[in-house]
């Protein structure tokens, strides 16, 4: 169903589409339906286009099928209303800006089926408190940039890679890395105001320059092993204490820029 069918909704609170013999949403169906509340899609509901809620600035209750399989980039761009939702068990990508600037959005439940969370899914999601993460490898550039509420977030056994700004500005107080973790990218973790410490995992062989810069209450962090790329400005320097092995890649770094440093056996 595209946006001149669904016409004939724009000025209902809550529209009900169960009835309905669709599979699919087409882009920008629901685009500004400044007044709709809620919505109940069709139990054979398989495709929701890019961009089919956004603006819907009201919307809180958001009924998704299991049935489908692919939601498009920035289908609840600033969805203001929506404070939790359900993904079906059949989604494998959470797709570029899904929920960004979902200002209200606390809770999202993530399927174990999916493994890919794009760019910005859940960019300025200023409320967004926990998340749990199925078994992903990756999460990509600004997936959760400046949700401010963010204490905590369980990171996946199989995640290798963490992408550049994925936690700007985050209100995580603690992380725990995993071991399979290689790469952690250019200010991942920038301006985490609240980290107080961190250990890094044995198999981490790349951390990007301002990785953990701006941290101001970062009083420890452990290295297990010596990275082969260690870029700038890491850390803050001044209130951050690295500890790590003596004469070590990481103890030649921290004399260059300066760093306190105190050395583990």
């Amino acid at each position: 169903m595209g946006k001149k069918q669904l016409s004939a909704y724009k000025k209902e609170l809550n529209v009900d589409l169960s009835a309905k013999s669709t599979n699919y949403l087409g882009k920008k169906a629901f685009f500004g339906f400044a007044k709709l509340r809620s919505i109940h899609l069709p139990a054979g509901m398989v495709f929701l286009s890019e961009r089919v809620f956004e603006n819907c600035d009201h919307l809180q209750n958001v009924r998704l099928p299991d049935s489908i399989r692919e939601i498009g980039p920035y289908a609840f761009l600033e969805c203001h209303g929506l404070k939790q939702i359900t993904l079906p068990g059949r989604l494998k990508i959470i797709r570029r800006g899904l929920f960004k600037r979902c200002i209200n959005l606390k809770k999202v439940i993530i399927p174990e089926s999916v493994k890919l969370i794009e760019p910005h899914a859940f960019s300025e999601c200023r409320k967004l408190e926990s998340v749990y993460l199925p078994n992903l490898t990756c999460i990509q550039k600004y997936a959760f940039y400046k949700c401010k509420n963010l204490k905590s977030i369980d990171l996946p056994n199989q995640l290798t890679q963490i992408g550049e700004k994925s936690f700007y500005d985050c209100g995580l107080d603690k992380i725990v890395f995993p071991q399979r973790l290689t790469e952690i990218h250019e200010a991942a973790f920038l301006r985490c105001r609240d980290l107080i410490t961190i250990t890094l995992p044995p198999n981490l062989k790349v951390i990007e320059k301002w990785a953990f810069h701006g941290c101001v209450r970062l009083k420890d962090v452990y290295f297990t092993n010596d990275p082969e790329v260690l870029g700038e400005w890491i850390f803050n320097r001044g209130g951050t204490v690295v500890h790590c092995k003596k004469d070590s890649k990481v103890d030649r770094y921290c004399q260059e820029y300066g760093y306190t440093v105190e050395y583990i056996k």
